[in-house]
C-alpha cells in the first residue's frame, strides 16, 4: 500500500470511529443509554382525588429533556378519557378544561420519532 493510501486509509478509519462515537453519544444524550435513567410520574391530580376544572396537570420528569421532536428532543403525550393523545413540548403544569365527571389521564414520554420510552402512566380522578 502507498504512502498516500495508508495516510487516506487511516484518516477514514478515524473519522468512521469518531462519527460512530458522536452517534453514540447522541443517541444516550436523547435517548437514555439505559431505560432506567429516563423516569417520569403523575404529581397532580391524584389517584382517586376529587378537583375542580381547569384541572392543572402536574408531570415530573427526570433523565429527558423535553421540547420539539424537530430539535431532536423528547415530549410528552396525554390523552384524557381515551381521546386522542396531544403532544406537549415542555414541562409545567398543563391546564386541562373538564366537564364534572370521573375522567382518566393518560400520560407517556416519547422521542423525537413519537414512540414511547417507558409504559404509559395513568390516573383516575373526578371533577366537581
Amino acid at each position: 500500500m502507498s504512502r498516500l493510501r495508508m495516510i487516506q486509509f487511516r484518516t477514514w478509519v478515524w473519522y468512521s470511529l469518531a462519527g460512530a462515537a458522536a452517534l453514540i453519544l447522541f443517541t444516550g444524550l436523547v435517548y437514555g443509554v439505559e431505560q432506567g435513567e429516563t423516569d417520569f410520574e403523575i404529581m397532580f391530580p391524584e389517584e382517586g382525588a376529587t378537583v375542580s376544572s381547569p384541572v392543572a396537570l402536574e408531570i415530573s420528569v427526570s433523565g429527558a429533556d423535553i421540547g420539539r421532536p424537530s430539535a431532536g428532543l423528547n415530549h410528552i403525550h396525554v390523552a384524557v378519557d381515551d381521546g386522542k393523545a396531544r403532544s406537549i413540548y415542555e414541562t409545567g403544569p398543563i391546564s386541562l378544561d373538564l366537564e364534572p365527571g370521573e375522567h382518566t389521564i393518560m400520560v407517556e414520554i416519547a422521542g423525537p420519532n413519537h414512540r414511547a420510552l417507558l409504559p404509559p402512566k395513568d390516573v383516575t380522578f373526578t371533577v366537581e
